[in-house]
């Protein structure tokens, strides 16, 4: 259950990476290539956080769902602020670019992002790690040498 957390997550992640650099390329927004870079750094922290949850490193994985949280808040609020209508250089002149209340869609998918991965984060926290959860130990016992004879 917890993998397809993570399945989720990607789709939402993927869906709103898509959906974003579409609407802003598409919407003529002078800048659409930082939407690129910006999902660029979000999928970067979405790989560091399912390598430490395969690595069974609690720590690094909620570090990276914190990291990624602040990364998709302040993506959030970048696109909210793209919303609205604004004076933009465009071939090299100053015209008012429409509103684009398609970023929504991006807004809402990355939210739905966030939570997925907090839902992952704390449904792990609270069930142990994935071996735990198996009864497998996170390691094996070693057996004894054998003795040699003297």
């Amino acid at each position: 259950v917890a993998r397809n957390y993570l399945v989720y997550f990607l789709f939402f992640l993927f869906f709103s990476a898509i959906s974003g650099v579409g609407i802003a390329y598409f919407s003529h927004v002078p800048d659409w290539f930082m939407f690129v870079l910006m999902y660029v750094v979000q999928i970067i922290s979405a790989l560091l956080y399912i390598k430490a949850f395969y690595r069974e490193r609690t720590l690094s994985r909620l570090a990276f769902a914190t990291i990624g949280t602040f990364l998709f808040a302040f993506w959030i609020w970048v696109l909210y602020d793209r919303i609205q209508p604004r004076w933009v250089f465009l071939n090299e002149q100053l015209v008012l670019r429409e509103e684009i209340p398609m970023l929504w869609v991006p807004i809402i998918a990355s939210g739905i992002a966030i939570a997925m991965i907090w839902i992952h984060a704390l449904y792990l926290a609270s069930h142990g790690a994935p071996d735990e959860r198996n009864g497998k130990s996170k390691e094996e016992p070693r057996e004894a040498a054998p003795e040699s004879p003297a």
